[in-house]
Order: structure tokens, then C-alpha cells, then sequence
């Protein structure tokens, strides 16, 4: 082979390993990449404040406990997504424009004009539809990013929003008077997915009165007039069944109490944790536990009420030496502590459902410990996380043995 040659070969060889060195930085430029997707995080950034502020609205307009804790949910979580995808944009260096589309500012100001009955049904309505189109817009744009940061973040949120999703079909039918849906979440269509029929076209199923050979009764169709006798017994069936429901919660009264008591203490420590709290993430923390615990109780005090059951809120010796214990400290100490208590309390609480609650005679109960259970889950996890941060005692494994 000539010199000439060699010296060819030689220049063809560094050049291709020149380009693909510049490809390979090209491939591995995060914050060029994460740029790339500006037009994705910008809609991201504009579904979550929209979230936000309809939640803030919701918590102030709503009467049906379910749809004021769904409202503090989303305030929760889709400030704390907001958060996360604002921190990685900074990291980046890439701007960050959370502000409403002119159809967003639309529907907050048909929103804000609403009330009652009427601004739940449209809330929640908005609330799947939007959370559909968020859970679409992740799966299809957002995995497609070039940005590694982002496909991270659609993959860390996208589960939260298929939660809010189906959490927000089963309380739209709660509030439109769709029982069959509202008791039977498991068979809601998936996000992405076009409902059959308008909204405003679904009825419940008009079904006999038990032991009733008469055909269920079809939307549109008059009531039959002939049956006197059968809706009498129907009418006595319901009033046993509600007799049945109010002694089952009255044998779980005891249960009752020190479950709205615990979700007073929480708030109580909340209070005091987002007023003394240095930690950001504690803060967050503690105003997270406040709105999730007061929405709870409403539930609680709610089922109580239904039941003819007198509570009232307030908690015991126990529960006050913790309060005590807590104003006691100050700073860093103040952080710990708190979180400490965070981890133990909800273990407590995750024991005592597991054990007394799924044992409870009323089927209220039940339903509201299964309602609760993922939410103290999720708030056991997270004060393990944030208190390992601040040096908390998160290595804990207590069981209730008395009653509180």
C-alpha cells in the first residue's frame, strides 16, 4: 500500500471517528434534548397549573366530601409534579411557562361561575376528561421524547394520572347519580378510551323489587301502577336494611372514634409542622397531611352522621402527649421529630385498618378503611422517604396493641 494511500485511509478513518463522536454528543446532550421538548413541557407545566387551580376552587365551592378530598388530591399532586418538572427544567437551564391556553382560562371562568350540585357535576366531568387526555398525551408524546429527563417524568407521573383518572370516573358517577358505576370502579373504561354513550345519557338500571317477577323497568318507560304490595315490601326491606346498617356502625362505634381522632391529630400536627417546619419538603409534607386528613374525617364524620352515630372530633391522652412532645421542639429537631412521629403513626394506623377494620361489622366502615388504606400507604412511604432526609427514626415496625 503507497503512503498516499495510508495517509488516505488514515484521514478517512479520523474523520468518521470525529462524526461519530459528534454524534455521540449530540445523543448525549441532555439539555439540548430536554430544549427539544419545550413544546411538550409547556403543556405539561399548563395541565398542572390548571389542575391546581381548579382544585383551589373545588375546595371552596364542593359540599360532597369526596369531591373536596379528590380537589385536595390534586392541589397535592399536581404542585408536587409541577415542582419536579420545574427543578429539572432549571437543571437544564430551559425555560419553564406555566400559563393557561386561552380554552383552559375558558373552562376556570365557566367553573368559577358555577355552584352547588351543578359545579361538582361539571368539575368532575372536566376532571376525566381532562385527566384522559393527560394520560393519552404521556403515553403517545411523551415516551416519544428524545429527552431522557423527560421520558423519566412521564413514566414517574403517569400512574398518578391514571389514578386521578379513575378516581375521578368513579366520584363523577357518585355525584351524577350513577350508583352501578360509583360501586363498580373496576369495570370503568381505561384512559384513552371514548365512552359509548354522552354522559348525559346514562340512566341506572331500574331493576324489581326483590322476589318480584316483573321485567326491569327501561329509561323512558312509564312505572307500572299495579304493584302496591311489591313496593311496600320493598319499602320494609330498605327500612330493615337501614336498621341493620345502623346497628353494624353502632357496634363499630369504638372504631369510629379513634379513627376520626387519629385523622384530628394529624391535622393538629400539620398545623404545627407547616408553621415550624425548615425542611421544604417537610412543609410540603405536612400541608399534604392536612388536606388529606380533614378530607377524610369529613368522610368519617359523614358515614357517623348517616348512622345516627354522635362524634364529635377531638382526641385522646395519648394523641395530646404526642402534640405536646412535638411544640417542645424547635429547628432541625423539629423536623426530625415530626417526620419520626409521621412514620410511626401511620404504621399504627396501616396495622390497626388491617386488623380491626377489615374485621368491622358495618359495611361503611369497610368500604371507607379500603377508601383510605392507599392514601395512608402513600403517606407512610413518603414520611419514610423525606424523614430519612432529615435524620428521622424511619426504621419502625410497631403494631397497635391497644385501642388509642
Amino acid at each position: 500500500m503507497s503512503i498516499q494511500r495510508l495517509m488516505n485511509t488514515a484521514a478517512g478513518l479520523a474523520l468518521a471517528a470525529g462524526a461519530g463522536m459528534t454524534n455521540s454528543l449530540q445523543a448525549q446532550n441532555p439539555a439540548a434534548d430536554f430544549k427539544a421538548a419545550n413544546a411538550f413541557v409547556t403543556q405539561v407545566a399548563a395541565a398542572n397549573l390548571m389542575e391546581v387551580r381548579l382544585g383551589q376552587l373545588a375546595n371552596t365551592k364542593a359540599q360532597t366530601p369526596s369531591v373536596k378530598q379528590f380537589a385536595s388530591k390534586m392541589v397535592n399532586d399536581h404542585t408536587q409534579m409541577q415542582q419536579t418538572w420545574m427543578n429539572v427544567a432549571r437543571k437544564h437551564g430551559a425555560p419553564f411557562n406555566a400559563r393557561y391556553t386561552p380554552e383552559q382560562q375558558a373552562e376556570v371562568t365557566r367553573l368559577s361561575k358555577l355552584s352547588g350540585a351543578e359545579f361538582e357535576r361539571a368539575y368532575m366531568d372536566l376532571m376525566v376528561q381532562d385527566h384522559q387526555k393527560n394520560v393519552a398525551a404521556f403515553q403517545s408524546q411523551g415516551r416519544a421524547q428524545r429527552s431522557e429527563d423527560v421520558r423519566e417524568l412521564v413514566e414517574r407521573d403517569l400512574p398518578a394520572l391514571q389514578e386521578h383518572y379513575n378516581l375521578a370516573t368513579r366520584i363523577r358517577a357518585e355525584v351524577s347519580g350513577d350508583v352501578a358505576a360509583a360501586n363498580n370502579p373496576n369495570g370503568q373504561q381505561q384512559p384513552g378510551a371514548q365512552p359509548t354513550t354522552p354522559w348525559g345519557n346514562v340512566k341506572p338500571e331500574v331493576k324489581p323489587a326483590p322476589g318480584s317477577q316483573q321485567p326491569a323497568q327501561q329509561p323512558g318507560q312509564p312505572a307500572p301502577q299495579n304493584q302496591p304490595a311489591q313496593a311496600n315490601q320493598g319499602n320494609a326491606q330498605d327500612a330493615q336494611v337501614t336498621a341493620q346498617a345502623r346497628a353494624d356502625a353502632k357496634a363499630d362505634a369504638e372504631f369510629i372514634r379513634d379513627v376520626t381522632a387519629d385523622h384530628t391529630l394529624e391535622q393538629r400536627l400539620a398545623e404545627l409542622a407547616v408553621r415550624r417546619a425548615q425542611n421544604p419538603q417537610v412543609k410540603q409534607y405536612a400541608q399534604k397531611m392536612l388536606n388529606d386528613h380533614r378530607a377524610m374525617q369529613d368522610l368519617w364524620m359523614a358515614a357517623a352522621n348517616k348512622n345516627g352515630l354522635a362524634i364529635k372530633p377531638g382526641y385522646g391522652k395519648n394523641h395530646k402527649a404526642k402534640l405536646t412532645k412535638l411544640e417542645k421542639r424547635s429547628g432541625a429537631a423539629f423536623d426530625r421529630e415530626y417526620m419520626t412521629l409521621e412514620v410511626r403513626n401511620h404504621k399504627d394506623y396501616l396495622d390497626y385498618f388491617n386488623r380491626e377494620g377489615q374485621a368491622a361489622r358495618s359495611a361503611d366502615v369497610r368500604e371507607l378503611v379500603n377508601r383510605d388504606t392507599p392514601a395512608l400507604t402513600e403517606h407512610f412511604n413518603l414520611a419514610k422517604r423525606i424523614g430519612a432526609q432529615v435524620n428521622a427514626d424511619t426504621n419502625v415496625e410497631l403494631r397497635v396493641t391497644s385501642k388509642r
